[in-house]
């Protein structure tokens, strides 16, 4: 009983871990959009290197610890986005099979 309670501790803290990284993914996904269309708004110039200048048209995500589930779910949220020409995802754990 005791080897499975830690098998099932050692299991939900890598569950929370890949969560957590998500959540602080998707964060810095939106405060780069926001600084992406502010127009100078306190707060949204520590963030407008992630995308660039208003209209650019670029999602920067380097060294963020995607996986292939995140690429594809990146892939099928821009499926039939006309703004976005450049997703930069450099340095990610993405293998091959996320890459297609």
């Amino acid at each position: 009983v005791e080897s499975l309670n830690r098998e099932l501790n050692r299991i939900q803290a890598e569950i929370f871990a890949g969560e957590e990284s998500k959540r602080r993914i998707l964060l810095r996904y939106i405060r780069a959009v926001k600084a992406s269309v502010s127009l100078g708004e306190p707060g949204s110039e520590e963030y407008r290197h992630e995308v660039g200048t208003v209209g650019a048209g670029r999602i920067h995500l380097p060294e963020s610890g995607l996986v292939d589930e995140d690429a594809y779910a990146i892939a099928s949220l821009l499926k039939n986005n006309m703004t976005i020409e450049e997703v930069q995802l450099r340095r990610n754990k993405i293998g091959d099979d996320g890459a297609r």
